[in-house]
C-alpha cells in the first residue's frame, strides 16, 4: 500500500510502501521484468538509503545531454514513514441516537527529502535532506491484528476477533501472481 512505481528498460521499479502484514513502511526496492514476469529484490550498493516510506512520489529523470529521452535515475520525493490512527466521532441525539465514526491516519510524520536511485550504478543518493531528521522508531500501530492460519497474507485494522475466511479455493488479497 502506498508504494511508487516507475517503468524503465522493460522493468517496473517498485519502491517503498507498506508491506502486507506489517506496521511500518519499507525502504526496499523491487524489480519486475515485463518480459519474463519475474520478481527480484534489488540490493543497492553503499550504505546510504532512504527511510521506509509510503504515499511518496517517484518519477524518471532523463539524461540532459542526449537528443532523445534516456532515463538515468528514479527520483523519489517525500511520503510518510510513520502514521497514527485517529478516530473522528459524532453523536447526534434526536428521536434516536445516531453515531458516526471514521478511522483515518494523521500525517504528522510527512517527509520532505529527495532521493536519487541511479539505474546504471544501482545506488541511492540523497539530493535534499529532510529539514528534521526522523531517524527514530515509529510509534506502534494500534489495533492491528494478524490473521494466522491458511490466509497468512491478510491483516486487519480491527481489534475484534475475526472469523476465518471460507475455504472455497479462492485466493483473496495479498500478493497475486499474473
Amino acid at each position: 500500500m502506498g508504494a511508487s512505481m516507475v517503468e524503465y528498460n522493460d522493468h517496473l521499479y517498485i519502491f517503498g510502501g507498506m508491506p502486507y502484514n506489517d506496521t511500518a513502511p519499507t525502504n526496499k526496492i523491487f524489480l519486475f521484468s515485463l518480459k519474463t514476469r519475474e520478481w527480484q529484490e534489488l540490493t543497492p550498493a553503499g550504505e546510504e538509503r532512504p527511510l521506509g516510506r509510503m504515499f511518496h512520489s517517484a518519477y524518471i529523470k532523463n539524461k540532459e545531454d542526449t537528443e532523445k529521452p534516456t532515463p538515468e535515475a528514479m527520483i523519489v520525493f517525500g511520503g510518510m514513514n510513520c502514521f497514527q490512527r485517529i478516530v473522528t466521532s459524532s453523536t447526534e441525539l434526536a428521536v434516536a441516537a445516531l453515531t458516526w465514526s471514521n478511522n483515518a491516519i494523521e500525517y504528522q510524520y510527512a517527509m520532505e527529502d529527495i532521493w536519487w536511485f541511479d539505474f546504471a550504478g544501482n545506488f541511492w543518493l540523497e539530493i535534499k535532506p529532510m529539514r528534521t531528521k526522523r531517524r527514530g522508531v515509529c510509534p506502534p500501530a494500534e489495533g492491528v491484528q494478524g490473521i494466522k492460519g491458511a490466509q497468512t497474507e491478510h491483516w486487519s485494522g480491527m481489534s475484534l476477533p475475526m472469523e476465518p475466511l471460507p475455504d472455497d479455493g479462492l485466493r483473496r488479497g495479498g500478493r497475486g501472481e499474473l
